[in-house]
C-alpha cells in the first residue's frame, strides 16, 4: 500500500499533532516565563518554540504511524506503550 494514501498515517500526524496544540493550550504562560529567565545571549528567539514544536509533533505522528504499521504485535504493544507514556511526559 502506497504509505501516502493510508489514512492511519494523516490520522496519525493529524490527531499527535492536534494534541500537542492541547499542551500548548495548558501552558498559556509560558512565553512570559520564558521572557522572565535569564538567557544566554545565544538563546533562541521565544517566537522560534511554536515552529519547531509543530514539526517535533508532526515527526512523532509518523513515528505513531511506523508503530501501528509495525508487524509484530508483542512489539507494537510495547511500543504504543511507551509512547504513551512518553506522550505524556511531554504534557508536563
Amino acid at each position: 500500500m502506497n504509505r501516502v494514501k493510508d489514512k492511519r498515517l494523516w490520522l496519525s500526524i493529524v490527531g499527535i499533532t492536534g494534541l500537542g496544540l492541547l499542551s500548548g493550550l495548558f501552558s498559556v504562560n509560558a512565553r512570559e516565563y520564558y521572557q522572565a529567565l535569564r538567557l544566554p545571549s545565544f538563546a533562541p528567539p521565544g517566537w522560534l518554540f511554536g515552529p519547531v514544536w509543530l514539526v517535533v509533533y508532526i515527526f512523532m505522528g509518523i513515528t505513531f504511524y511506523f508503530i501501528l504499521v509495525h508487524p509484530n504485535k508483542q512489539q507494537k504493544k510495547r511500543m504504543i506503550t511507551l509512547f504513551i507514556l512518553q506522550f505524556i511526559a511531554n504534557f508536563f
